[in-house]
């Protein structure tokens, strides 16, 4: 009895050693993995530039074409092999959901066309577009103020490429008028994600932390590269007039 008691202990040592061990090494997996996500999200953005005249995917194609079937991720779909996994952070809230499920069994195509396939990815999508330049200043003239709102920015014309976000860890902040996800009940996001300069949660449509604690941001950067950046460095671009600008707007 008293060896057995023992080994009891012993293997509750063990597993108190291991198990934050584990854990880490799982994370660090998702944290890849959502990396080689980003990675394909640009070369899909690359891919789509090629066929339109270089003119990078903004959230909306202008100030006139903005259905929800012409917005960013709809266009860039099928440059990802048509794979919503690629659209959908390992690490995010949203994985734990039901929605995952709805969303492996709204068959494939084109989002355009695949009305559940499109709502279903909505409801758990983990990345968003550099869309600041919206809140408070929708119809702004002073494209200096834009990223990627709409699809302005042409490949090669754009000075601050290898600084400027293009996508990242994304989640949208409760507010009464709107759907969320991973928040609210019914779990959606903002129609195929957005984010302004903010860091959730201190603003809605807002970069999330998701890794490593909830305190590292992988970022998707315009000229095509993956940086995996602290809460704290990303609050501090935004908090800093020179780093926002640099960080968050076309130079």
């Amino acid at each position: 009895m008293i060896e057995l008691l023992v080994v009891i202990a012993i293997i509750a040592i063990l597993a108190a050693i291991l198990l934050p061990a584990l854990n880490s090494a799982r994370e660090r997996g998702r944290a890849s993995a959502c990396i080689n996500n980003l990675k394909q999200i640009g070369n899909a953005a690359g891919m789509y530039a090629d066929d339109n005249d270089q003119y990078m995917a903004g959230y909306f194609i202008t100030p006139t074409l903005k259905n929800q079937n012409q917005r960013w991720v709809v266009r860039l779909f099928q440059y990802t092999g048509s794979n919503p996994h690629v659209w959908v952070c390992p690490s995010a809230p949203q994985m734990d959901s039901k929605a995952m499920s709805a969303l492996d069994s709204s068959g494939s195509g084109d989002l355009a066309t695949n009305d559940a396939l499109r709502n279903n990815l909505n409801r758990t999508i983990g990345y968003g577009i550099n869309a600041y330049g919206w809140q408070g200043i929708y119809e702004v003239n002073d494209t200096g103020l834009w990223a990627f709102l709409w699809s302005m920015q042409k490949v090669g014309k754009m000075g601050n490429a290898s600084s400027l976000i293009y996508s990242g860890d994304t989640t949208i902040d409760n507010q009464s008028d709107e759907d969320f996800a991973p928040e609210s009940a019914n779990k959606n996001q903002e129609y195929l994600l957005w984010f302004s300069a903010s860091v959730y949660p201190t603003s809605s449509m807002s970069l999330r932390p998701v890794h490593s604690g909830n305190k590292m941001i992988n970022l998707l950067m315009a000229d095509g590269h993956v940086e995996n950046q602290s809460d704290t460095t990303v609050r501090g671009w935004v908090a800093d007039a020179a780093q926002k600008k640099l960080h968050f707007t076309v130079q």
